[in-house]
């Protein structure tokens, strides 16, 4: 490469690109990098089947399991990031789906009687669960579910709640009803905490400032640096810690501070 960059940044996601707008008005020469072209414009965006069921928009990557086992990873490279795809999408019911269920009873029955819920639990951080390079260079990831047990109170205690608020003890029915399968792992919207940062290269890779501790130049600012998931949507956080981050490194490159600019315009 003939030319020279102050930052190369590779990705263009919720922190990558992130950290290229917060850096911008520094002055410095940053290249970013993204894997993926744009995000096309078509009809197919806005329809269910083609975006949840035939996986339009996914990458058509391979992961592989210690077992021998391998799946697709509902994962999209764009520009703006997995964010870019993901931030916005919704389950989306069709036409179809309101039809009858049987004689005496219709989905379209059921909507009008039914409430949804949404459980979310923390999936703990294991180090047995790890994603790494087969010998001829394919992902392999090893995972074992670490919360079941907090998931399945969660659960049985909303079963509990229905009672006291006019609902059927019973009637909880599972989300994968109505969608095309139960989501695996190779199905998670929210990857992270491979590249947790933390105190020492014993229990981490990355300092507190996101920096690889064995590699002086080399900031992660993605999802990557999370030490637990959590169990919300990563975005905002992993924003707020790109900021960070640039505040470190325009300090770092000896970089004035990033100005925001207002334009006005005179009446």
């Amino acid at each position: 490469m003939s030319n020279r960059y102050d930052l190369i940044v590779i990705g263009s996601g919720a922190g990558g690109g992130t950290l290229v707008h917060h850096l911008a008005p520094s002055g410095k020469r940053i290249l970013l990098l993204e894997r993926g072209g744009w995000l096309p414009r078509e009809p197919q965006n806005w329809r269910a089947e083609d975006v949840l069921i035939d996986n339009r928009y996914v990458s058509p990557d391979t992961w592989y399991y210690p077992d021998g086992s391998s799946s697709r990873p509902e994962v999209h490279y764009f520009v703006g990031g997995a964010t870019k795809r993901y931030g916005a999408a919704l389950y989306r019911l069709r036409k179809e789906d309101f039809g009858e269920l049987k004689p005496e009873w219709t989905l379209r029955d059921i909507a009008k009687h039914a409430v949804d819920f949404w459980l979310s639990t923390e999936d703990l951080p294991l180090p047995e669960n790890r994603v790494t390079l087969t010998t001829d260079g394919n992902i392999q990831i090893s995972y074992t579910a670490s919360n079941e047990e907090p998931k399945n109170r969660l659960y049985h205690q909303l079963k509990e709640m229905l009672k006291d608020i006019g609902m059927h003890r019973g009637h909880l029915l599972p989300h994968h009803a109505y969608l095309k399968n139960e989501i695996p792992v190779a199905g998670c919207a929210h990857q992270a905490g491979t590249c947790r940062f933390g105190g020492g290269p014993a229990s981490s890779v990355l300092n507190s400032d996101c920096r690889a501790h064995e590699l002086d130049n080399l900031y992660v600012v993605d999802t990557s640096f999370f030490p637990s998931i959590g169990a919300v949507n990563p975005a905002l956080t992993a924003m707020a810690n790109a900021i960070r981050v640039g505040d470190h490194l325009l300090v770092r490159m000896g970089a004035s501070s990033a100005v925001t600019e207002t334009v006005g315009v005179k009446s």
